[in-house]
């Protein structure tokens, strides 16, 4: 994954170069999401303003959070799948509870 451009919205959830901080993070927004699995965002629907609500365990994408990374001879790297940390985040994503979106219309 790129690193961010300045003045770019940078939504991605995947490990940039540094392996180690993508763990780090994920590491940390563990115990977080038991305190608050779900987030807000604004957007607009058929021209109308919008609180969409999402789970953020689901946001992080499964490809980059179901595993490990580990970097090849070459350079590039490979995703090995752990099905128990991957039963985790499903689990997280399933029992979180997202209240409806609201609008913001008058």
């Amino acid at each position: 994954m790129d690193e961010p451009i300045p003045g770019q919205l940078d939504d991605g959830q995947g490990p940039g170069r540094d392996l180690a901080q993508w763990e780090r993070g994920l590491a940390q927004l563990l115990p977080l999401l038991q305190q608050q699995c779900s987030a807000r965002r604004l957007v607009l629907d058929m021209g109308k303003p919008q609180v969409a609500y999402y789970s953020i365990a689901y946001k992080v994408w499964p490809h980059f959070r179901d595993g490990y990374y580990r970097y090849n001879s070459d350079g590039s790297r490979t995703l090995l799948r752990d099905p128990e940390r991957q039963k985790v985040w499903e689990s997280i994503h399933r029992s979180c509870p997202i209240p409806q979106d609201e609008w913001l219309h008058e």
